[in-house]
């Protein structure tokens, strides 16, 4: 009987949580038509009141949640994270609704800064499923979207006895100027930084060390546009760069002198051609690797893009040639495999057939 009415209790309270999620939505959804129904998405938003000047003040946060390092470049995957005030959306809303904020649907449009940037190529931003708009009672927006991005990175003064990078982020509005829109980092440390990471990026092999943000400097093209930066420290364990390149190329020139003390026969024939061919192999990696050359279109001139010309890419492409074989990483592979194949095959033949 007890377990009865627990079962029946636990029903009335599934039921009734349901209902209350059920007329939530609809009291949002009202919301969202009310205060949209004569809403102008292309229009930025109205002064604020008592305001010393006419600038909407946009307070960005970046959050890195995955990045992937290349030859010359690093594919940054981070969220953007926008706040603004917009009166046009202010609401009223009875507290017992418990609506603290609503979040916007996906198909409703609503004014949102201009944000690119500029130190990089954007290589992904879609808005389905990975961006998010909430707006509070005062009209207060808060904005999340997903971002790849490719991003140049410099080694630091000390490469390569300890092994820092740092990549730098550099954004800012694409029309409007410092009279319409300024820029802030947020920044409420300890729970809200200008730059944050994710726990990923906090162990590896290279790991996030600090991150330095601040407005960036000069004007660049007619007039003054709003633009903040943040350079980003990444950093790798010396005995890591030491395990990595250091000791090993210190055996190759240790086991160069050896030759000193053996006398000619052929196995050190063969030894000596199969390191020379192994040079020959990583002359080709090097020297004859893939190389990207990629050409860009630019969109208007600078006086219509703020901060430089917009570019597109219309071509990306690889040398042929020795470089033809998926840019060389398949040498490696084979090289790998092949060269230790035919020192087992010369061991069995020079210990039958030779000593």
């Amino acid at each position: 009987m007890r377990v009865l009415l627990a079962v029946i209790a636990l029903i009335g309270v599934v039921s009734a949580q349901k209902a209350f999620h059920s007329r939530r939505l609809g009291t949002e959804g009202q919301i969202v038509g009310r205060i949209l129904s004569e809403y102008d998405p292309s229009t930025r938003p109205p002064v604020r009141d008592h305001a010393d000047n006419s600038a909407i003040l946009v307070i960005t946060n970046i959050f890195i949640n995955r990045l992937i390092w290349h030859n010359n470049y690093a594919e940054v995957d981070l969220y953007l994270r926008q706040q603004w005030q917009d009166s046009r959306l202010k609401y009223d809303v009875d507290t017992r609704e418990g609506i603290e904020e609503i979040k916007l649907p996906q198909n409703r449009k609503i004014w949102e800064p201009d944000t690119y940037f500029t130190s990089g190529r954007e290589l992904s931003r879609s808005e389905k499923n990975s961006k998010n708009l909430v707006v509070e009672p005062s009209g207060y927006v808060r904005s999340s979207e997903r971002i790849l991005l490719e991003l140049p990175y410099t080694y630091g003064t000390m490469f390569p006895f300890t092994n820092s990078r740092q990549i730098t982020i550099k954004l800012g509005s694409y029309n409007y100027d410092i009279d319409d829109i300024v820029y802030l980092w947020a920044n409420s440390p300890p729970l809200v930084n200008p730059i944050e990471v994710s726990q990923d990026l906090l162990r590896g092999d290279l790991t996030f060390e600090e991150a330095s943000a601040g407005d960036c400097v000069g004007n660049y093209t007619v007039g003054v546009y709003s633009c903040i930066d943040a350079h980003v420290y990444f950093s790798a364990s010396t005995l890591s760069g030491l395990m990595s390149w250091f000791l090993p190329s210190l055996f190759l020139l240790i086991g160069s002198w050896l030759h000193f003390w053996i006398h000619g026969s052929a196995w050190l024939g063969f030894c000596t051609v199969l390191t020379f061919l192994s040079f020959v192999e990583y002359f080709v990696v090097i020297c004859c690797g893939g190389r990207r050359s990629i050409r860009y279109k630019t969109l208007g001139g600078q006086e219509e893009h703020p901060m430089g010309a917009a570019k597109e890419t219309i071509e990306v492409a690889y040398d042929q040639g020795c470089s033809s074989f998926r840019n060389n990483n398949g040498i490696d592979v084979i090289s790998r495999v092949a060269f230790p194949v035919v020192t087992f095959i010369f061991l069995i033949i020079y210990f039958i057939f030779i000593v």
